[in-house]
């Protein structure tokens, strides 16, 4: 084999021959410059047009190869080119990409580094970092090099769009909103500018202004999809229900295949209680184009889609979101038990111990563990729901139907002690996973307005927020146990020991409403779909009472309203004496 030979069979028009050949040297002979000669007669013959100099055309071919997916071909011959042209922009771009093609990424961020630093004024250079160290998770790192890209070139309309979907992917919603503004102001017909800028401003709770985007927006996007569907995300936030309806309908007829706007409108529908539609709605929530969406698990398994399949067959049923939703939805699976299923129910490590009790024909299994061999089909939990074609005139209530198990009652008694007078359970924050998180916590300290002096307090937190430590431990009358809470036994155990439980809408208020156990939800303005809208009961839990927000980002007047009712229950014993 010799570069003679390659040289024959490309003038004998033999190039895919020339070019096995030519790879197969390369790797045989690196060192040799003299194949770049010929690496070049071969990408020449290959190339569908000769650009204006040996690199580009070389860098060119390996472009090709990559677009065509022929990677181990493609890396010998990047890799010599690289090796005599490694002072150029394209090889090191080429070594990059091919990199992160083959999952290498800590070279691939190698290989961008020199390209930053041979092109230190290409700010297409630095997103692309961003992009490398997204994918390594170094956030941190990523937002510098998306931060100085823009900065080579502030008004470039790619990349103001890739920086504001990084901004939100990380929380930082403020950041976002600041971006999307930036690139609304330079390209005001960009498809996602105005949306996304809605989006960020609702993630801020700055409903006001995203009204005045919306005002003006709403002069030349009113036939865009994306905005639509966003301006009836932050209607349903302002409580417009009705119109946040109008606006999801009219998306999804503009764009009938984005499954993103269909998740949007199951929320709708869910809000307004029509249940039956809004959860088969609800099946798009598993959409892979929705930043920060649900994510479905891998299985290798029909999914469940109609109740006729269910007799006889063995469903693997997994959990999905957070501890509320299994808490919750749990007694949906008796649905498919009553239809002759076997259930094999996947569930999160600290909800698994309290289900037990309640589903003892199902074999429950921790998320960590394999998919059952025999299994037939695969249901995410709230699935069910949609097959059954749930509504809010017939929800399956079974009250109290999860118990606190006897042996850590007792323990938990033995910790508190007697008990003297009112004992009020607590919970003021929920998790931060979710970026809805805001509008249901609150913190320690405005909390406590609600707490009038002679009950006995019991804190269900588990975990507190830095910002709330301090507070807690200038207020000893609250007595939190943090860590002793192993698991959702320990707290169950503290629920049936306190009269009713305070709290905002986390998985306690749904263990507390699953034990029957009486418990004030404080509402967000925008609720939870299960909450629904205006009422103050729970169709889902009959020993709840709502309490709700007369408006977005003010609890002081549902907070004096509970302070007055726990008054209320705490005198009531002494009045009841005195007569």
């Amino acid at each position: 084999m010799s570069a003679t030979r390659i040289t024959k069979l490309l003038k004998r028009g033999k190039k895919t021959e020339a070019f096995a050949e030519l790879v197969a040297l390369i790797r045989q002979d690196y060192q040799n410059p003299n194949l770049m000669d010929v690496l070049v007669q071969v990408a020449s013959s290959m190339a569908n047009s000769i650009p204006d100099s040996r690199t580009q055309l070389l860098c060119g071919f390996v472009d090709e190869l990559v677009r065509q997916k022929r990677f181990q071909e493609a890396v010998p011959v990047a890799s010599y080119i690289y090796r005599y042209k490694n002072n150029e922009p394209e090889p090191n771009r080429l070594m990059a990409i091919l990199c992160e093609k083959l999952q290498d990424l800590d070279k691939a961020e190698m290989y961008c580094e020199r390209l930053c630093t041979i092109q230190p004024q290409n700010a297409n250079n630095f997103a692309y970092m961003g992009r490398l160290r997204r994918a390594k998770r170094k956030m941190k790192e990523a937002l510098e090099a998306f931060n100085h890209a823009i900065v080579l070139d502030e008004k470039n309309e790619g990349l103001l769009t890739e920086l504001g979907i990084f901004l939100f992917e990380v929380s930082a919603y403020d950041k976002a909103a600041e971006v999307y503004a930036k690139l609304y102001e330079h390209h005001p017909n960009n498809e996602m500018a105005a949306a996304n800028l809605l989006i960020s401003y609702m993630a801020l709770g700055e409903l006001d202004k995203a009204a005045e985007v919306a005002k003006k927006a709403d002069t030349h996007m009113m036939n865009n999809g994306f905005y639509l569907d966003a301006k009836a995300k932050v209607l349903l936030d302002m409580g417009e229900v009705e119109d946040a309806l109008k606006h999801s309908e009219r998306a999804i007829k503009l764009m009938p295949q984005k499954d993103t706007f269909k998740a949007t409108l199951s929320h709708i529908l869910l809000m307004l209680g029509r249940l039956r539609e809004g959860f088969e709605y609800y099946k798009h929530r598993f959409s892979k184009e929705m930043i920060g969406g649900v994510l479905m698990d891998d299985v290798n398994l029909p999914t469940l889609e109609d109740k006729k399949d269910v007799a006889g067959k063995h469903i693997y049923v997994a959990s999905e979101q957070g501890f509320g939703d299994t808490l919750n939805f749990c007694r949906l699976i008796n649905l498919l038990l009553l239809d002759g299923a076997k259930v094999t129910f996947s569930v999160q490590k600290q909800v698994k111990t309290i289900l037990e009790g309640f589903l003892p024909d199902v074999t429950l299994i921790e998320k960590t563990d394999p998919v059952p061999e025999d299994a037939d089909f695969y249901c995410p939990l709230l699935n069910i729901a949609a097959i059954y074609r749930i509504g809010v005139e017939h929800l399956p209530i079974m009250e109290n139907y999860i118990s606190a198990d006897a042996a850590f009652v007792e323990k938990w008694d033995r910790i508190l002690g007697a008990k003297k007078t009112l004992r009020v359970g607590l919970t003021w924050s929920g998790g931060t996973a979710t970026r809805h998180d805001r509008k249901r916590t609150i913190s320690l300290e405005k909390f406590l307005t609600a707490l009038p002096e002679g009950p006995d307090y019991i804190s269900l937190q588990k975990d507190v927020r830095d910002y709330d430590q301090a507070t807690l431990a200038a207020h000893p009358e609250i007595r939190h146990f943090g860590d002793q809470l192993d698991d959702f036994r320990d707290t169950a155990a503290l629920v049936e020991l306190v009269d009713f439980v305070v709290c905002v809408d986390t998985s306690i208020v749904h263990l507390t409403g699953a034990m029957g156990k009486e418990a004030w939800l404080l509402v967000p303005f925008k609720p939870d779909f299960r909450w629904l809208m205006e009422r103050t009961d729970s169709p889902w839990y009959p020993s709840l009472q709502l309490l709700r927000q007369p408006r977005p980002d003010h609890w002081e007047q549902t907070l004096s309203d509970v302070r007055q009712k726990i008054q209320d229950r705490y005198e009531e014993p002494q009045l009841t004496k005195a007569s």
